[in-house]
């Protein structure tokens, strides 16, 4: 065969199967479309462009992981959705190719069938987040609905109250601070629940590259400032460079560091956080001294608005370690408690070794744990 029909056949191919691949030279930084590309996406040929020029094309998610495969990595293959909401495979591979000069990068972009994303586990994953929402709808409206019954209860007894000939302005004050009480827990429970939406729905700023040390640095700050009347000691070792999404990790972060304060009895506050690489995995461990979590909840605590404790005991709504799950879970990575300890309590958050950008030398975990799957 020729090396015309040879082509013939490849684009004849191409179209029956619905391919596209695009070339990135990351020498010159530029990138070549091919026309089942252009077609696919129903894009403009543009010749050689910059490989930013997927964000007009492709899901701010899906951009930021074509991104970081093109930027930062030998090789990839992961699911896309453009902005228009079409599902598609994406494989690329470090290759050498006679017309260029160095390594490029080629990056095959394929339209998935039904029965292909189903393959791919999209089913599965639709299912979830479905019985997700369930009980998520059931839970907040639970949540909603008793502050709004003590609202409504205490603005009820200021109107008795208001129609006295002589009222008490006492009473009064307490009514209207116990009025007020509520409705700063339904602010709450709104907040908790806008920020879960926009953690799952990616809307807390794009991916970067960004330093840990630097967000652990700002938050132990932001914590003493909070927590000034307690003495708090953090201990920590050094921590990687990642590519991800800096909103969403200042978020998982200060959740950890103010529960391991907010549930701890002690004069002195002790938390020590632990970095460590693996061959797949980047693992961190947050122990503290405070007052620990019993095995029967190690999952519960997961789960939103779940409280462990009253709020006389303990203010919050019990967002703070769903929301840590969340951002985790959009990273493919995961979060457990840690069994054997005696005193206090230990979180350990396993995240893909792909987001790491630097390879840093850590230091060895101080203790090894169990931990609850």
């Amino acid at each position: 065969m020729n090396e015309l029909n040879e082509m013939a056949v490849i684009n004849v191919v191409q179209s029956i199967c619905q391919i596209g691949y695009l070339i990135y030279n990351p020498l010159t930084k530029k990138a070549t479309l091919d026309k089942h590309f252009l077609t696919l996406h129903n894009a403009m040929d543009s010749g050689d462009c910059k490989i930013e020029i997927l964000q007009s094309i492709y899901a701010e998610d899906s951009y930021n992981l074509l991104l970081n495969a093109f930027l930062n990595k030998e090789s990839e293959s992961i699911e896309i959705v453009t902005q228009k909401g079409r599902r598609m495979g994406f494989k690329m591979s470090t290759t050498k190719l006679p017309s260029f000069g160095s390594p490029i990068k080629m990056g095959v972009f394929q339209v998935l069938s039904k029965s292909k994303a189903k393959e791919l586990g999209l089913e599965k994953i639709l299912i979830q987040f479905r019985k997700d929402m369930d009980i998520f709808i059931h839970v907040a409206s639970h949540d909603l609905r008793t502050p709004l019954r003590t609202i409504t209860s205490f603005l009820n007894l200021i109107e008795i109250e208001l129609e006295k000939e002589t009222f008490n302005l006492e009473e009064l004050t307490g009514y209207l601070n116990f009025a007020k009480e509520g409705s700063e827990n339904i602010y709450q429970v709104v907040q908790g629940i806008e920020t879960y939406l926009k953690i799952k729905r990616n809307k807390l700023h794009q991916n970067q590259i960004f330093q840990i040390n630097d967000v652990l640095d700002r938050l132990e700050n932001d914590i003493e400032r909070k927590y000034a009347s307690r003495n708090i000691k953090i201990t920590r070792n050094s921590f990687p460079e990642i590519y991800g999404n800096e909103s969403q990790f200042i978020l998982l972060f200060y959740n950890l560091l103010d529960n391991a304060v907010k549930f701890n009895n002690n004069k002195n506050v002790e938390i020590n956080i632990q970095y460590k690489r693996t061959k797949d995995a980047l693992i961190f461990s947050f122990v503290d001294n405070g007052i620990g979590i019993k095995a029967e909840y190690c999952n519960l605590v997961f789960e939103m608005f779940k409280k462990l404790h009253s709020t006389t005991e303990y203010e919050g709504i019990g967002m703070g370690l769903a929301l840590c799950k969340s951002v985790i879970d959009k990273y493919r990575g995961s979060i457990s408690v840690c069994k054997g300890i005696e005193n206090g309590s230990c979180l350990t958050i396993s995240l893909p070794e792909s987001l790491l950008v630097k390879s840093i030398e850590s230091a060895p975990m101080l203790q090894k744990y169990d931990h609850e799957s």
